[in-house]
């Protein structure tokens, strides 16, 4: 078992970012060994880029907000659970991030973004919905 002051040393030695620190001690306090630090701390810092990347796809948001017919459409048209998974779609996330971060499975996600791609209010917004051919077929 090595010292609190070693811990302490190699903590520092590792990372100058006092979160980072804070982290690592919190993965040491929970009963993690001293040598699984390289690995939580490249799950640090995968975490902490994806948190920048969020940050910056709000601040994109922030700067650049969707239209207000959309804004209205999401409103009128979908429940508050689906407009928040609209959120986080807008914002970049894919299913599986979605996932993540509400603690719902992907599967249910997947079907809540289903509901939303097939909701009418699109192909009345858009005239996507397809046309029938009414042509007749000539017979040669």
């Amino acid at each position: 078992m090595r010292s609190l002051d070693e811990v302490s040393n190699l903590i520092n030695c590792l990372s100058n970012d006092e979160d980072v620190r804070q982290d690592l001690w919190v993965h040491y306090l929970s009963g993690a060994s001293v040598e699984s630090f390289e690995a939580r701390l490249v799950r640090i810092k995968v975490e902490h880029q994806e948190d920048s990347e969020l940050q910056k796809a709000i601040w994109t948001l922030i700067n650049n907000p969707i239209s207000q017919d959309l804004a209205k459409l999401i409103e009128t048209n979908f429940t508050d659970y689906e407009r928040s998974i609209i959120c986080c779609l807008i914002l970049g996330l894919d299913s599986g991030r979605i996932s993540e971060i509400k603690g719902i499975s992907q599967v249910r996600i997947k079907q809540t973004l289903a509901t939303i791609r097939y909701n009418k209010c699109w192909e009345e917004a858009y005239g996507t919905k397809e046309k029938p051919n009414r042509r007749r077929a000539i017979r040669s």
